[in-house]
């Protein structure tokens, strides 16, 4: 039986440690956290001491304190009550601080690091984004990719917006993971400037011959930035928004491409079998699209190709070949006028992929 004494000294123990939990808990103060103001500048430094000192953790501390600092440094984000007003300089201060943490030469530190970026919603971390895209891990450009949403959202200027474009589509022509793949593609369609479009299509019209040329690499990263891009497409021109003639003529051009190459593809045999099925998908989507760019700039003196849904339900692949070659004709001739060499999609007929 426990003596009162040593009762209330358990009591006390227990309480220091509820009291020192709570404490460390509610560092920032909750008025911080729900400002409806402006902060303070003593607001904005009690910011800044919990971030530092969690940031200090995550440079310096061991696996296990890696992950308890980005834990306790996206948790404040998610508190209830907390304002837009938190938020913003919440960010703003972390993005500033975790610039040291991506520099680092531990890849945990750099993964944690990119972790807690993709959760900010700052301008100031489009440097971090730039940086993670082009680190050597693959982890870490998948964040730093999924960071991109996050970011772009009714946040940054053209400028801004500009910046990470060009940092997506660098990373865009050499990614060999189909997961960050994927998720630069979301990243560059989610972007508000004209010229994303423009540069989404020449990276996927790029990728082209890296798929020719490996048939077995995965195709569901392209097939659904397409598939994206389309939908945003004709939803914009559905609102009454102006698309120019030449993202209609680039269109063409990818998709055509991609329904040569896909047709050819599964003529041949090349695709492994969980592939078979993005490469259907390409033919049903581009000769889609196809149709809807000749309504919007209709061929002159030649009709627009049938639906292809028989064949693909017979998988009559050579037949789908022929489909290709009316396809050709109609972008060839006026208004699309494009050249044969522009066309083109050469796949290796080595069968064993």
């Amino acid at each position: 039986m426990v003596s009162p004494p040593r009762l209330w000294g358990v009591a006390v123990t227990l309480l220091c440690l509820l009291v020192g939990t709570a404490a460390a808990q509610t560092k920032i103060p909750y008025d911080v956290v729900t400002a409806s103001s402006v902060l303070t500048p003593t607001q904005q430094q009690q910011i800044e001491a919990y971030l530092t000192d969690k940031t200090a953790l995550l440079i310096d501390g061991s696996p296990n304190e890696i992950a308890l600092a980005r834990q306790q440094m996206i948790e404040p984000l998610y508190w209830a009550g907390g304002t837009e007003i938190f938020h913003l300089a919440y960010s703003s201060i972390a993005g500033r601080l975790l610039a040291k943490g991506m520099d680092s030469d531990r890849l945990q530190v750099r993964l944690n690091a990119m972790i807690i970026v993709s959760s900010l919603n700052d301008p100031g971390v489009v440097i971090l984004i730039e940086k993670g895209l082009a680190d050597e891990s693959s982890a870490i450009r998948y964040w730093a990719a999924k960071s991109v949403n996050r970011n772009i959202t009714g946040r940054l200027s053209p400028q801004e917006q500009q910046f990470l474009l060009d940092a997506l589509a660098k990373a865009m022509l050499t990614e060999t993971s189909d997961r960050v793949l994927e998720r630069l593609l979301v990243g560059l369609v989610g972007l508000d400037i004209p010229e994303a479009a423009t540069q989404l299509l020449e990276g996927l019209n790029a990728r082209i011959k890296l798929y020719a040329a490996n048939p077995r690499m995965p195709l569901s990263a392209a097939l659904e930035g397409l598939r994206t891009l389309f939908v945003k497409t004709v939803q914009a021109k559905a609102d009454g928004q102006d698309i120019s003639v030449e993202i209609i003529r680039q269109l063409a051009l990818v998709s055509y491409r991609y329904f040569d190459l896909s047709a050819a593809v599964l003529d041949m045999d090349r695709p492994t079998d969980e592939n078979r099925a993005n490469y259907e998908e390409m033919l049903k989507l581009n000769n889609a699209i196809l149709s809807w760019t000749a309504r919007q700039m209709p061929p002159e003196g030649l009709s627009v190709p049938l639906s292809i849904n028989n064949e693909l339900s017979n998988q009559n692949w050579q037949m789908i070949r022929l489909r290709a070659e009316e396809w050709k004709r109609v972008l060839t001739g006026a208004p699309f006028n494009f050249g044969l060499v522009e066309l083109m999609v050469t796949v290796p007929e080595n069968r064993s992929g």
